[in-house]
């Protein structure tokens, strides 16, 4: 229902019909010829006439505001019949020390006119305009006073976020206050730390560039393959420190099981996973203990055993480290040997 809206900058006697009453500019207000002058003395909801008027108006002492009446009953008058919700959790400005999935949690739904509540607009962008959304969900009928951000935050930085509501007849409330959706997420300051899809586990540079070392839950980001399917060379596969180059786009095909493998996992809702090259396979082996798994969490650490890097050695080989000793031995592409998923993000 729309409300009722007179026109603004009305010229002298102009008149403006609503329903059965016909309103006239005074010059200082709008006055109804009507036997009632279509207005109706303030007071609460249950105040209101029997048997009202089309184009009747009022102020709602209970709710206060002003009221029209049309076809369907009574209505707000020039305002939003849903109050604007905010978001109620996290709070303002709060740090996330992970990106892993987390809850917006808004405020309860109020219809000045009883209506119930449809839906939920849910937005998360990159900047207070909202023009670079990263996640949404319109007219969603499950999430209604909560959302669950599944996948988490993608980069550092900070990010903004709001919500609105729709009712049964199409009303939608005004979008929450920008100041109650903004979070900063804070860098991972520990190995084993939950973050970026899977467990910060050190860091790593490419030429200037240094990045944050990211490995994957053995759940999803753990196998067994070979380096490649024939002991024949492969170009581009040399980097000792860059496994981003050594897997895209070299080993992003069937003929490389391994760095295709990584290659194509889509892990913690990220698919930039990696076959790490030697020097980050020792990180890896260096900042949780080996096999005796020090600093990962329970179940996420490596097996006393083999791991393919996507670093080549020869044309028949391929470098390969132990995580029950540390040694870095060279083995044939065509071994089946164990492979763990890294990505990694810019500091």
């Amino acid at each position: 229902m729309a409300a009722i809206v007179f026109p603004s900058n009305p010229d002298m006697n102009q008149t403006f019909v609503v329903g059965d009453v016909t309103w006239r500019w005074n010059g200082v207000s709008w006055i109804s010829n009507s036997s009632f002058n279509g207005r109706v003395p303030a007071g609460s909801s249950g105040q209101r006439p029997a048997d009202p008027k089309l184009g009747m108006i009022r102020y709602n002492t209970e709710l206060e505001i002003f009221e029209g009446y049309d076809s369907e009953g009574w209505r707000p008058f020039d305002e939003n019949p849903i109050r604007q919700p905010n978001i109620v959790s996290p709070e303002d400005d709060e740090e996330l020390f992970q990106a892993g999935a987390f809850t917006l949690v808004s405020s309860p739904y109020i219809s000045l006119v009883s209506l119930d509540h449809a839906s939920t607009d849910w937005q998360i962008a990159t900047d207070v305009t909202f023009s670079t959304i990263i996640e949404e969900s319109l007219e969603d009928t499950t999430n209604l006073e909560s959302y669950e951000v599944t996948n988490g935050i993608p980069d550092l930085g900070t990010y903004y976020w709001r919500v609105r509501y729709r009712d049964t007849v199409g009303n939608v409330s005004n979008w929450s206050p920008l100041t109650s959706g903004r979070i900063i997420v804070a860098p991972p300051d520990q190995f084993g730390q939950a973050v970026f899809g899977g467990f910060y586990i050190g860091t790593t540079s490419v030429g200037a560039t240094c990045y944050y070392l990211i490995v994957a839950p053995n759940a999803t980001g753990c196998a067994q393959c070979q380096w490649k399917t024939t002991r024949t060379a492969t170009a581009g596969t040399a980097s000792l420190v860059d496994g981003v180059s050594n897997t895209y786009p070299a080993m992003q095909n069937a003929e490389h099981p391994a760095g295709n493998w990584t290659a194509t996992r889509t892990i913690g809702g990220f698919s930039d996973w990696y076959l790490p090259a030697r020097g980050e396979l020792n990180q890896l082996y260096i900042n949780d203990g080996g096999s005796t798994n020090t600093t990962l969490p329970a179940g996420e650490g490596f097996a006393a055993a083999g791991y393919w890097s996507s670093t080549e050695s020869s044309a028949t080989n391929a470098c390969l480290q132990f995580f029950s000793n540390g040694l870095i031995v060279y083995n044939f592409k065509t071994t089946g040997t164990r492979v763990r998923a890294v990505r990694r993000e810019p500091i």
